[in-house]
C-alpha cells in the first residue's frame, strides 16, 4: 500500500509539473528613443538589433530616451558619439530596481554601469570615452525610466 501511494505521489507530481506553465507578461509601454533587443532569437514588437544609426552629441545635442518593459531589455535607438565624456541623467519610474549599462559599440563588456532604486534619479559623468567610438546604452528589464545624454 505504502508503494502505491508513493508511485500515485510521484506521478500526480509528474502531471502538475508537465501542465503548469510560467506566466509571462505580454505588457509593454510606450518607449521613445530605445529598441528592445530579443537576445533569444525571437520576434519582438519593436526592434531586434542594437542601434543603427548614431546622435553627435556636440552637433546635434542632447539625445533623449524613455521606455518601460516587463521582461525584454531596452537599448537606446541610436548610438551617442562626440565627447571622451558624457552627462548621463536617468529616472527610474518603477517599483523594481533599474541597472543600466553603457557599452561601446565593438566591446561586450560595459564601460559603465550603475543600478537605481525605484523613484531614484542618476546624474553621472562617465568619462574616458573615445570621441569617434560609438556607444549605447541597455537597461535591463523590468523596466519604467525617462532621462537623457549629453
Amino acid at each position: 500500500m505504502k508503494k502505491i501511494s508513493k508511485l500515485g505521489f510521484l506521478s500526480i507530481l509528474l502531471v502538475v509539473l508537465m501542465f503548469s506553465s510560467t506566466v509571462a507578461f505580454a505588457e509593454e509601454g510606450e518607449s521613445i528613443g530605445v529598441t528592445p533587443v530579443n537576445e533569444g532569437g525571437g520576434i519582438t514588437v519593436f526592434g531586434t538589433s542594437t542601434p543603427s544609426s548614431s546622435h553627435n552629441l556636440v552637433k546635434s545635442g542632447r539625445m533623449t530616451f524613455s521606455g518601460s518593459a516587463q521582461g525584454s531589455n531596452l537599448y537606446t535607438n541610436k548610438y551617442f558619439t562626440g565627447k571622451s565624456q558624457v552627462k548621463l541623467s536617468v529616472k527610474n519610474n518603477h517599483s523594481a530596481t533599474l541597472a543600466l549599462k553603457v557599452y561601446k559599440n565593438t566591446s561586450i563588456f560595459a564601460v559603465y554601469s550603475e543600478t537605481l532604486k525605484s523613484g531614484e534619479t542618476l546624474t553621472a559623468f562617465p568619462s574616458g570615452l573615445d570621441k569617434s567610438g560609438l556607444y549605447y546604452i541597455k537597461f535591463v528589464a523590468p523596466s519604467n525610466f525617462s532621462g537623457y545624454v549629453e
